[in-house]
């Protein structure tokens, strides 16, 4: 659950070669390593995040930056006009836009719609009843 840092001081790391424990991290945690390798730079290493529940194997998921910090961001644009301008917009296009068809829409039909099939109740509609209404 820890990241450890080495440096090799003997040999090229690929074989058999001597090295120096330089740090060991925890996540959240930031190692910062002055004059790494006699170049006047800082090497720092985050842990971001460990994983060792991960299968096959865990992993940590670290961040290293190496000599002069990045440059700042860019400062802020200008604030915008406090009004807009006079300028007018755009003419609309000249082109007319296409006419309706001739063709009118269909018409209603002629006849009539056939008649209820029951009558209105004769009961008295000042209070509801749970009878059902008499068949013509």
């Amino acid at each position: 659950n820890l990241v450890t840092v080495y440096q090799v001081v003997g040999g090229d790391g690929f074989g058999y070669s001597t090295s120096s424990l330089k740090a060991v991290v925890g996540a959240g945690n930031t190692a910062k390593l002055y004059n790494w390798r006699k170049t006047g730079h800082t090497l720092k290493i985050k842990v971001n995040s460990i994983n060792t529940g991960a299968y096959p194997l865990g992993y940590a998921d670290v961040s290293i930056e190496f000599g002069n910090p990045p440059p700042p961001t860019m400062p802020p644009t200008r604030a915008p006009s406090p009004r807009p301008t006079n300028r007018p917009t755009k003419r609309p296009s000249n082109m007319p836009t296409k006419r309706p068809s001739n063709m009118p829409t269909s018409r209603p039909t002629s006849f009539p719609t056939s008649t209820p099939s029951f009558k209105p109740t004769t009961a008295s509609l000042l209070r509801p009843t749970n009878l059902p209404t008499l068949l013509p």
